[in-house]
């Protein structure tokens, strides 16, 4: 079993300026990096899905504080970035039900969905809540 992820390094021009959600965008990426690195360094199965859990968990904790955020914000495309949250997660959780079924060459799939959902989401459609605030003056906050 082989899931691919081209090697992406964070970058300080990936930040949304929120510390709290850039640090998890930063431990989602570390996350996925190991998910990678075990599944081709690894035969231990336990190993490999305690690092899809905790990557589970991370996204689904990090969606939460930024829908909370853009909702507090007041963000106006706020019901489209919470869609497209959703859309990811079914995404993910589908992929992940197959690799539990064995299905040959998921994990290739896997891979990919993990680097187009890295690359999309947080590089276009997080960059648009970034930009948005910026021209509209609105300053980061914590949560």
């Amino acid at each position: 079993m082989t899931v691919e992820f081209r090697n992406l390094n964070w970058r300080e021009e990936y930040s949304v300026g929120v510390p709290l959600l850039d640090n998890q965008h930063k431990e989602i990426l570390k996350s996925i990096q190991k998910v990678t690195d075990l599944n081709t360094k690894t035969d231990d199965s336990n190993v490999f899905s305690d690092s899809i859990e905790y990557l589970t968990r991370l996204m689904s904790n990090h969606f939460k504080d930024e829908e909370d955020y853009l909702s507090q914000k007041k963000y106006p495309f706020f019901n489209d970035h919470k869609k497209s949250h959703l859309k990811l997660m079914d995404g993910y959780s589908e992929l992940l039900y197959r690799l539990s079924k064995g299905d040959k060459g998921v994990d290739k799939k896997l891979g990919n969905f993990l680097h187009n959902w890295w690359v999309n989401h947080i590089f276009e459609e997080d960059m648009k809540f970034r930009d948005f605030f910026k021209k509209s003056g609105s300053t980061p906050s914590n949560l």
